[in-house]
Order: C-alpha cells, then sequence, then structure tokens
C-alpha cells in the first residue's frame, strides 16, 4: 500500500488547507505503524509538483522500482478547510473502501478513473 500526499501548493491556497495536512497524516500514520508487524508493508511517498501537473507522483510511478509493487494507493488531498470526509476519486474494486467512507458523519464519494493502473 501506498500512502501519498503532496507539499507543494499554489499562491491562492492556503499551504495547510493544500496539502499540509495531508503530509501531516501521512507523517502520522507512518509513526503509528513503525516497529509494527505488517501483513503488507506500507510506503509513504511525499511528492511535489501536484500543482503543476502531478509531476513528482508521476516521475515516482515512472521511475522508482518501488511503484511496481504498490497494490493500493490512498492518496490524501485537502479539498477546503471545512465539511465531513470526501472520497473524491475511487477506482475499482471499491466496496469495502466506500463503505468505511460512508460510515464517516457526513460522507461524500465519487468514482472517476485512476490516474495510475499496474
Amino acid at each position: 500500500m501506498r500512502i501519498a500526499a503532496h507539499y507543494d501548493s499554489v499562491p491562492a491556497g492556503q499551504g495547510a488547507a493544500d496539502d499540509g495536512i495531508g503530509v501531516a497524516v501521512a507523517l502520522e500514520i507512518a509513526y503509528q505503524l513503525k516497529g509494527k508487524k505488517l501483513a503488507r508493508p506500507v510506503l509513504v511517498v511525499l511528492t511535489d509538483a501536484e500543482e503543476a501537473g502531478l509531476v513528482g507522483a508521476a516521475a515516482f510511478a515512472a521511475h522508482d522500482p518501488l511503484a511496481k509493487r504498490v497494490g493500493a494507493v490512498v492518496n490524501m488531498e485537502a479539498r477546503g478547510t471545512t465539511g465531513g470526509v470526501n472520497m473524491f476519486q475511487t477506482s475499482s474494486p471499491n466496496a469495502r473502501d466506500v463503505a468505511t467512507v460512508g460510515g464517516s458523519p457526513l460522507p461524500f464519494a465519487n468514482r472517476s478513473r485512476p490516474i495510475f493502473t499496474n
């Protein structure tokens, strides 16, 4: 599994809202998993140039040998500073993921094509 977030922002957006909070959550996940026995490895990837067209994520997918071993990606992205959980992109199979989001206080989700395929 890959946990991903980006650390660049746009001039009109606050860094914490896009996507500093995702970076903080990814680092906290890494901290909480450190030293634990996991059934599968978890890779944390923090990218740059997301706002310029997913350049960092595309470079990881194209050039890092670990990218070929990724079976699932959780990409944390901030979509504003208020509201509930928003799953704004997902791919199939996704029933378990959608059910998890559906259990949140203010769930919202939509389906789109995946950016990267393996």
